[in-house]
């Protein structure tokens, strides 16, 4: 039974732990790059007005 049980806990968490990194990882970084080209847009328009 000991065996099955750590055999069955490794299997799932590591599943879980690297779905759960990867979407995150995806999701934010598309996030983080759309900000990115909002403050890159709104700081060219501020550098042509000023």
């Amino acid at each position: 039974m000991h065996t099955k049980t750590h055999s069955h806990i490794p299997s799932p968490s590591l599943s879980t732990h690297t779905h759960t990194p990867a979407h995150t990882h995806t999701h934010q970084g598309g996030r983080e790059a759309e900000r990115r080209r909002k403050e890159r847009r709104r700081r060219k328009k501020r550098q042509g007005r000023g």
